[in-house]
């Protein structure tokens, strides 16, 4: 195995969009959770004092989510919609 820096051999690490298929996942996960949990158990959650934290830092996460700029969704935006 061999690593090569591109588009030079002195070119500095600069990742970029690392954080977007982590953005996806999250906006995925909560949107199939909010859409799919019974009713019996969201209101066991909500009686628990729920998971509104959870849910208001996961849409803050999601809003990070690129959609131009070589990012498009092809199929599915509807799954991400929160």
């Amino acid at each position: 195995f061999g690593f090569r820096k591109y588009p030079t051999a002195d070119a500095e690490y600069s990742p970029q969009d690392n954080d977007q298929p982590l953005r996806y996942l999250l906006a995925f996960l909560l949107k199939l959770h909010l859409d799919r949990s019974p009713a019996l158990l969201r209101a066991v959650i909500q009686i628990l004092g729920g998971d509104a934290a959870v849910r208001k830092a996961v849409k803050e996460f999601a809003k990070g989510i690129k959609t131009r700029d070589g990012f498009a969704i092809i199929q599915g935006k509807e799954l991400l919609e929160i």
